[in-house]
Parts: structure tokens; sequence; C-alpha cells
């Protein structure tokens, strides 16, 4: 049976965990835009690795709850 504190331990995260989160977003986010202005060799693919990881991570902020 799945209790209540196994929950707790896979869907919620401490605030560091969201800053964490936050900081990968950003970093990712805007290597996604760089990679999109200059295109350079292998462009899409730096892109699209990078729009993925900064997609994900934006979407565990957005979607998974904090613990309080």
């Amino acid at each position: 049976m799945i209790t209540n504190k196994i929950l707790e331990e896979l869907f919620y995260y401490s605030h560091t965990k969201a800053l964490f989160f936050l900081i990968i977003f950003i970093v990712f986010g805007r290597s996604f835009i760089e990679n999109l202005k200059n295109k350079r060799n292998g462009w899409k693919r730096k892109a699209w690795i990078n729009g993925i990881i900064s997609a994900i991570s934006f979407m565990i902020l957005v979607l998974m709850p904090l613990k309080n």
C-alpha cells in the first residue's frame, strides 16, 4: 500500500529544489535563445536539447506543488 509519506516524497519538492529548477530553466532557456540567434554548426540539435530541458524544468515548477 502506498502511504502519504511516499507520495509526498515523490510529488512534492522543497524551496531549494524549486530554486534549482528555476536556475536550470533560466540557464537552458538563455542557451536556447543564443543557439537560435547564432545558428552555428549543430544549432538545431543544441536548440532542441536546451529547449526540452528548459520546458521540462518549467513544467516541474508549474505543475508540482511545493512542500509547506
